[in-house]
Formats: C-alpha cells, structure tokens, sequence
C-alpha cells in the first residue's frame, strides 16, 4: 500500500518529463508544401512523356510529407490499354503503339523514377538529409484476369542525402543506383 502512496506522490512533485519529436514549423511545411507540388509535376510529366495512351495514369501523382520519414510521391498506373483478352487470345488495337510487355513496362517505370530521384530529387531542399524521397508506383495490367497477379506495386526510396551527393557529382550514377532502394511485390 505504501508502495502506491509513494508514486503517487513522486508523480505529483516530481512530474512526468516525456520527450517528444520537435514539431516541423508551419512555415517549413509550407515550404515542403510548395517543393512537393513541382516534384508532383515532374513525375506526372515525366509519366505522360512516356507511357503515350492518355488514360494510362489513373491517379496523378500526389505527394505526403511524413515526420520523421520524409516524403512519399504515389500514383495509379495503367499499362496494356492497347490489349484487349479474349477468348482466342490478345488482340491489339491497330493504333496503340504500345506493344512492350508487361515485364519491359514495370522497368520502364523502375528506370524512370530511379533517374527522377537523382535528377530531380534536389527540388526538395527542406528535407534532412537523413529523410527519405519514396516513389509508389501502383501498375495495373489491364489485361491481367487474376486479381492476385494484375497489380505489381514498387516502392523506391532513397535518402536526401544520397539525392544531394549525386547533384554535387559526389557519388557516380553507378552508386547512386545501388543506394535506392526498390521493393517490388
């Protein structure tokens, strides 16, 4: 019984100290805010540039800051619009110049944001360089029927100071690309 007397009272003088993360200012998320538009905008741009088919991006790319993390840019892709499957196997729409599979597209778009980030990673100047930029890519193969196999999600991430190395010519191409990371599943 004294036992419980004795936190109590050690818990009304002494108070309980909990360390908490500092919060981001107002104006730096503002900031992030701002950066985090044009890297939408590049990403969108540099999709449109190369997957033609104008219903191929679902989901234009949005962009989240998260503390502690850093920023996460996702999208909605759809590939093999050209392609319908039928009962007697693909057929493809005379006008879709589209004709790479599915496995050449998800490298396309592999390659794609791993140029992204080393390029255009650097517009984002308020983050940490412990923080990370992450890529989501969602791509949907519209021909696929099984529902376990149509969707392939990649997730490429790298530091912000991995990203502010490269633009400084500090690390290569080649060791850029072994810094992100790319999970496929």
């Amino acid at each position: 019984m004294w036992y419980i007397l004795v936190l109590l009272v050690s818990l009304v003088f002494g108070g309980v100290s909990v360390a908490a993360e500092p919060a981001v200012k107002p104006e730096t998320l503002a900031q992030i805010k701002k950066e985090s538009r044009i890297f939408e905008s590049i990403i969108a741009e540099v999709l449109r540039q190369n997957f033609d088919n104008p219903f191929a991006v679902a989901a234009a790319p949005q962009a989240a800051y998260i503390q502690g993390y850093g920023l996460i840019v996702s999208y909605h892709l759809k590939i093999n619009r050209g392609t319908i499957r039928g009962f007697y196997g693909e057929v493809r729409s005379p006008v879709a110049p589209d004709v790479r599979s599915k496995r050449e597209q998800i490298e396309t778009v592999r390659r794609l944001m791993v140029q992204a980030l080393g390029d255009y990673g650097g517009a984002i100047k308020r983050l940490q360089p412990t923080d990370r930029l992450a890529i989501c890519a969602h791509v949907e193969d519209r021909n696929e029927l099984d529902p376990a196999k149509n969707r392939t999600d990649l997730v490429i991430s790298v530091a912000k100071g991995d990203i502010d190395a490269y633009s400084a010519t500090k690390i290569d191409t080649d060791e850029f690309r072994q810094r992100v990371e790319v999970i496929e599943y």
